[in-house]
């Protein structure tokens, strides 16, 4: 059993590229396989091992290792509320070949998820009321929305939960990455779609 660690919430994609199309094809339903998978067991805060030996990882493919790995990512990219996902995991293997990857957790996620929970459900009722928010148009409600954030969050680096949704929405403090990935899910709890989009020349998201 191994370790890896990699960048939290990254913000990348891969694509597959230079693959027959059916194998391409059994790749990208083994991938959403493995996401769904992933993002049941991180939900449930669980150590449980998730198999990806539909992928045929090889430990000494860095292209296969680096795929794995964003897919990972992208779960939690995908998921602010993640929060409390490590920026690595625990994967087990049969000589070369990666059988099992493990999600890794910070030790307080248990009660932390909590605080988050109510506080980011605060945020939402004061900007968009129950009473008014099936009057409101999508783009009032983003607005709204971005509106109460940046008037309660400062912009500020304390450790590493100002990089997540959890600094700016409980700590209310936190960076760009930060202060976006709160914004993302305070948008798709009122039914928005949003991604988070990094810029690594700019070193901001």
């Amino acid at each position: 059993m191994q370790e890896v660690q990699r960048m939290y919430q990254s913000g990348d994609n891969f694509v597959i590229q230079d693959i027959p199309a059916p194998t391409k094809r059994l790749v990208e339903t083994a991938a959403d396989r493995i996401k769904a998978e992933l993002l049941m067991v991180m939900k449930e805060v669980s150590n449980t091992f998730v198999n990806v030996c539909d992928l045929n990882i090889h430990l000494d493919n860095t292209d296969e290792m680096q795929y794995l790995s964003n897919i990972y990512a992208s779960v939690v990219n995908s998921n602010p509320n993640l929060f409390y996902v490590r920026n690595g995991y625990t994967y087990s293997h049969s000589s070369n070949q990666i059988n099992s990857i493990r999600p890794m957790y910070i030790e307080n996620a248990h009660t932390m998820i909590p605080k988050y929970e109510e506080e980011i459900q605060r945020i939402i009722d004061v900007a968009i009321s129950p009473s008014s928010n099936m009057n409101m148009r999508d783009v009032e409600k983003a607005l709204a929305l971005h509106d109460i954030l940046a008037l309660q969050v400062q912009y500020k680096h304390v450790g590493n939960f100002s990089f997540t949704a959890y600094g700016p929405i409980v700590n209310k403090q936190g960076v760009c990455q930060g202060y976006s990935l709160a914004y993302i899910d305070c948008l798709k709890r009122v039914g928005i779609n949003a991604m988070y989009v990094p810029s690594r020349v700019m070193n901001h998201g």
